[in-house]
């Protein structure tokens, strides 16, 4: 009898923990369910495999195995509560988790923001300062010197009104208080309205910007959509060295638009290609900017707009230098494109 018994839990056993097995990578209320009926189960036949061979009532083996049905169930029910509970708990710590990382990453972010910013708003200052000093003081009397003094106040305050607007743009975009013109434009417009100030740059450092873009249309704040687009150009044309090509693409694949702003920069290191886009950060260890640098704040500043128009933005290398691409819904359109707005590759020599 126990061996009948034993083996019949066994063989139950052994088909139950096959259900068990299927449910492995799944961590909820069905796995410990599934569990706890391994056991349950195999208790199950192996007391009714031992009551067939008792020498007791027909009556009394229904009266057991009803007995025992009942409390399977119910132990069931017990472990369903138990695994619904530990369910909650496991989820509840991996949110926490979770908060815990993002906030620590925030604070970090936080924190080299202030030092960033901080360092970067005191060098315009003190230049300021000692300039303001020195015409005070009369330190500086002749013509030319003065009036290079006065350019210097003049562009360090244009410096410093940069990063202070800057400073509002992402607070906004990051608060979501940011209200969006949304209307449909066709991505020739969006560039076609990016290139001239751009162009202009582009010609004062011998740098030619080309453009390749064919038909599409994308529903975005045109207004907020130029600023990433001359962001991403400024940024090309500050490090893309004279004599260099700048391109502007977009293709069209399972609904969505990809523009693209190639430059030739020589590439970016694989270190730093996840964070080019973070608030302040410029890929080196000097933390006083170029005078024809900006504060860090471009790339950070075209990615949040990018991610309030639901769309996403990448940087890559290329063989010359980096490609920024970034992806947006395409609008379908039921009319087939003009002759006018058709593929157009105009190369603007600058």
């Amino acid at each position: 009898m126990i061996v009948i018994s034993a083996t019949a839990a066994l063989v139950t056993g052994l088909a139950c923990a096959g259900a068990v097995w299927l449910l492995r990578r799944r961590i909820g209320s069905a796995l410990i369910v599934a569990t706890a009926a391994v056991a349950t189960l195999s208790t199950i036949a192996g007391v009714i495999a031992a009551a067939e061979t008792m020498t007791i009532t027909t009556h009394d083996s229904a009266v057991l195995v009803v007995v025992v049905v009942v409390s399977a169930l119910v132990a069931g029910a017990c472990a369903y509560g138990i695994g619904r509970g530990v369910t909650s708990t496991i989820k509840a710590s991996a949110q926490a988790v979770a908060r815990y990382e993002s906030d620590r990453t925030a604070e970090a972010n936080r924190r080299e923001l202030v030092a960033w910013m901080s360092h970067d708003l005191r060098t315009p200052i003190a230049g300021i300062r000692a300039m303001a000093e020195a015409l005070e003081d009369g330190v500086v009397t002749d013509e030319e010197t003065v009036g290079c003094y006065h350019r210097g106040i003049r562009d360090e305050s244009v410096r410093l009104t940069a990063m202070v607007d800057g400073l509002f743009e992402l607070a906004r975009l990051h608060s979501g208080t940011l209200s969006l013109q949304r209307e449909q434009i066709a991505v020739t417009d969006l560039v076609a309205q990016a290139l001239p100030t751009a162009s202009a740059l582009a010609a004062a450092r011998q740098i030619r910007i080309a453009d390749e873009v064919a038909e599409a249309t994308v529903e975005v704040d045109a207004d907020q959509f130029d600023r990433v687009l001359r962001n991403l150009l400024s940024n090309g044309i500050q490090h893309t060295p004279p004599g260099g090509t700048i391109l502007i693409t977009n293709r069209v694949a399972a609904g969505h638009t990809v523009i693209a702003v190639q430059d030739e920069c020589g590439g970016i290191p694989d270190e730093h290609l996840s964070r080019v886009f973070d608030i302040a950060f410029r890929g080196g260890a000097a933390r006083t900017p170029a005078p024809d640098r900006g504060a860090g704040l471009g790339l950070a500043i075209a990615r949040a707009i990018v991610q309030a128009h639901g769309g996403a933005i990448d940087a890559t290398n290329t063989d010359t230098g980096c490609r920024f691409a970034i992806t947006l819904a395409t609008v379908p359109t039921s009319s087939p494109p003009s002759d006018e707005s058709a593929l157009s590759s105009v190369v603007r020599q600058g």
